[in-house]
């Protein structure tokens, strides 16, 4: 008999399998065309967007196997940004969005961080299985599959909090996130040999690169691509810890 944690429900896995399908299948033909949507500000250093985000890190064994998929990617389109292992993340809720000169010094991080740990209690490990990648026109992601109902368990838990709550943010203001996916590379300019990457991409769309068992989650500051964030505090499912 399947334990609990690895046993989701059906309807769950298919729905984000369809969500994945439907994100390739309106992407591929346009960026095997070259028409992707570049971002103008991955290397614009006067890019103040900044924001507030509850996220897991993706361990060594998971970003070894992402590398081999990127690896092609990356020696066919080397003028593309690929996120570096460090960097790697799934993001469990935007708190607060990122938006042009947003500073710490507008919030009491430790009001946050009791509601948070109030979230979490209870909270068991989350599992995230990464099987295949899929496209938008302006990123490669790969797709991650939570392999039990924890994780939309604790997304509507932050939601009714924060929404009960007095405390700033921002949380659905662009979309309700549903997914568990990991962003590895960002259209930064014109895609070349547009074919060639997405034949070196297709070897990739089913491959299974492992389970992700989260113990650990990480409250951080942040800009748009979450490059060398501040950690502002670091959480134990079911107990917190401090930084």
């Amino acid at each position: 008999m399947a334990h609990q944690d690895t046993a989701p429900a059906l309807t769950n896995i298919q729905s984000l399998q369809v969500h994945y399908q439907k994100m390739w299948q309106h992407s591929a033909n346009s960026i095997a065309t070259g028409n992707v949507d570049i971002d103008p500000l991955i290397a614009d250093s006067t890019d103040n967007r900044r924001g507030i985000t509850l996220l897991a890190r993706i361990d060594s064994h998971i970003n070894n196997q992402l590398n081999a998929a990127i690896a092609p990617l990356q020696q066919l389109a080397p003028e593309q940004y690929y996120y570096p292992n460090s960097d790697r993340h799934i993001t469990l809720l935007s708190i607060i969005s990122c938006e042009d000169g947003f500073t710490l010094n507008k919030v009491n991080i430790d009001d946050y961080i009791v509601l948070i740990e109030q979230c979490l209690k209870n909270i068991p490990a989350l599992n995230i299985e990464f099987k295949g990648v899929t496209a938008s026109p302006a990123a490669i992601l790969a797709q991650g599959y939570p392999r039990s109902e924890t994780l939309t368990t604790l997304r509507q838990q932050l939601r009714q909090q924060f929404k009960a709550s007095s405390l700033m943010h921002s949380i659905d203001a662009r979309y309700t996130l549903q997914t568990a996916h990991c962003t590895l590379m960002r259209f930064q300019s014109a895609l070349v040999q547009s074919q060639a990457f997405m034949a070196a991409l297709q070897p990739w769309r089913q491959q299974y690169f492992g389970r992700l068992a989260i113990t650990q989650i990480e409250l951080v500051f942040n800009d748009w691509y979450q490059r060398q964030s501040q950690c502002l505090h670091k959480f134990k499912l079911g107990k917190s810890v401090q930084t």
